[in-house]
Formats: C-alpha cells, sequence, structure tokens
C-alpha cells in the first residue's frame, strides 16, 4: 500500500464531495473557494498518531518545583503530566542539544 497516494486519494475524494454541494452564484466569491480547494484551504494536513502507551513521568509542576524548566512554560500550557520521553527530550533541549519536539498533551 503507498500511504501517499492513498492519502491523495482519500483528499481528492473528499474534496470532490465538498464541492458537490457548495452553490455559490457570485462569480468573484465562488473563484476564491476554487483557489481554496486547489491549494489546501479546505482540507487540513492529515494528523498521523500512534497510540503507544508510554510510561508516565512528571508533572510540569514537578518540573519547575525542582528548578528543571522556567515557571511559564507550567503557566503557558498548564501543569500536564508528561510521559517519560517527553522528560527526557526536555531535557536534552534545556541542555542545549538539537532535538526536534512535538508535544501533544491528552
Amino acid at each position: 500500500m503507498d500511504a501517499f497516494r492513498t492519502h491523495q486519494d482519500v483528499v481528492d475524494n473528499y474534496r470532490e464531495y465538498l464541492k458537490s454541494f457548495i452553490k455559490i452564484a457570485d462569480g468573484r466569491i465562488n473563484n476564491e473557494v476554487e483557489k481554496a480547494f486547489q491549494s489546501d484551504g479546505f482540507i487540513p494536513m492529515p494528523l498521523v498518531q500512534f497510540n503507544p502507551a508510554f510510561e508516565r513521568g512528571e508533572s510540569l509542576s514537578d518540573l519547575v518545583a525542582s528548578n528543571q524548566v522556567h515557571p511559564y512554560l507550567e503557566k503557558a500550557i498548564g501543569n500536564y503530566k508528561l510521559c517519560r520521553h517527553q522528560i527526557e527530550a526536555l531535557k536534552i533541549g534545556l541542555s542545549n542539544q538539537g532535538l526536534l519536539l512535538h508535544m501533544n498533551f491528552n
């Protein structure tokens, strides 16, 4: 299976489905809507996630209390209980080592 081709097929089919019930009489508005359909204005990029059971770790409050992260981090995103791999990634980032970080708080 080609995941990229499958994704494109799903997007194309969904785009055609959306277009099937949009009838716009004003040509200027219709042109803008068509432009949005041709770009990805109506259809967001896919979200692909795996949902393994990650080992839980400390909360942001714990990391703030132990002076490992700035207090504003907790204020900015809330007091979430982080997974062990997220804490490890934060510590790598805080030690000025390069990393790419995506945190999904559930």
